[in-house]
């Protein structure tokens, strides 16, 4: 996936970036961000990380992007992300755990990219532990844009939601390299996460949030569906 001396918005040098990188014209990147704090029972960090060393990493690894400022977006359950300009972002496993996760986003995301209506941030550099930080990282564009879940969802959003999930979701007969990677938590059986959910159910009874009798009749009932015939 990586080449060497390929520019990349005048990006060049020691800075190795990946020939899958798809671009998009008329995307119009901002330094605007939407990435929300820290997730309600986010698991803790098993690394601290701040600007600087992502500063230090982004200098030795990318010496053309070491005059662009470094600031944190936030984080979610596996990774932080640090905004590296107006363009790019540092995206960081907190946990070890995230680190496979990261990977599939290496190898998976550059060829998908190819294939989808709506640009994903196929990475652009895939970088190395350095600083104190011991883990693989990845360097991915910041493309412009607002969370659904904070704007009124409209009509014509539907199709191009439905365009993108369908080319998406496309039969994996393609060489093996690039199709897409088991997952042990979705795409399963239901029967097979009976049980994280209703720890997740208890703990909204412990909040004094019930589940209505009927959704837990539906579960009980769809839980022992037959999986599907072909990968999800």
């Amino acid at each position: 996936m990586l080449i060497g001396m390929r520019a990349y918005n005048g990006i060049r040098a020691e800075c190795k970036l990946n020939d899958g990188f798809a671009s998009f014209p008329g995307l119009q990147i901002t330094p605007h961000s939407l990435i929300a704090p820290a997730m309600s029972r986010t698991p803790p960090a098993e690394v601290d990380l701040d600007s600087a060393i992502v500063a230090a990493l982004i200098a030795d690894q990318c010496p053309d992007l070491a005059h662009l400022p470094v600031t944190p977006m936030g984080n979610g359950w596996d990774n932080y992300m640090f905004s590296v300009g107006d363009e790019y972002v540092a995206r960081l496993p907190r946990r070890e755990v995230a680190i496979e996760l990261l990977e599939h986003e290496r190898i998976y995301l550059p060829p998908l990219a190819d294939n989808l209506p709506i640009p994903v941030p196929a990475y652009i550099y895939a970088g190395k532990p350095g600083h104190g930080y011991p883990w693989p990282w990845l360097l991915i564009p910041k493309f412009a844009g607002n969370n659904p879940d904070r704007e009124e969802l409209l009509p014509e959003a539907a199709p191009q939601l439905a365009g993108f999930l369908c080319a998406l979701h496309r039969p994996d007969d393609g060489p093996k390299e690039n199709r897409a990677p088991a997952n042990t938590h979705r795409g399963v059986p239901l029967i097979n996460r009976d049980e994280t959910l209703k720890q997740g159910w208890q703990i909204m009874v412990d909040k004094g949030e019930p589940l209505t009798p009927e959704l837990v009749a539906l579960w009980e009932k769809a839980k022992h569906l037959p999986p599907p015939e072909t990968p999800v």
